[in-house]
């Protein structure tokens, strides 16, 4: 999955810059969510839901936008950053917005947090319910 992120991730940046961006930055992002609803403390309905998306912020003649996507096809994802770049250019120029210069992330921390157990995925329905 971290390889599919990256690929779309570095194929949106090229994309941007050949549609006529002078700067980007993409992040892409994978979430999960499950919810169980309880009826008369039976449970009653159980949902699982997982989401791919991408997000760009553009800096076209002067001026920035941020879009996003959820669909990360490669044939999507040119048309995306086209229209993307063509309506940042419509948008009225912004002379102080810029993307942070990558010298002031040095000496930054990148360590992992530990949000998330990995031992949860181990757990059969029923261990997580409880």
């Amino acid at each position: 999955m971290q390889d599919k992120m990256r690929h779309a991730a570095e194929q949106s940046l090229g994309l941007a810059r050949k549609a006529g961006a002078q700067d980007a930055w993409v992040s892409v992002s994978r979430s999960r969510d499950v919810t169980h609803e309880y009826r008369d403390g039976k449970l009653e309905k159980v949902k699982d839901a997982t989401s791919l998306a991408l997000s760009i912020e553009l800096y076209v003649d002067g001026r920035y936008a941020s879009h996003s996507t959820t669909d990360l096809r490669e044939p999507s994802l040119a048309g995306f950053i086209a229209n993307a770049v063509s309506l940042t250019r419509a948008l009225q120029p912004d002379p102080y917005r810029r993307i942070t210069p990558p010298e002031l992330f040095k000496g930054r921390a990148d360590r992992d947090l530990q949000l998330l157990d990995p031992a949860i995925r181990d757990l059969a329905p029923a261990q997580r319910l409880a």
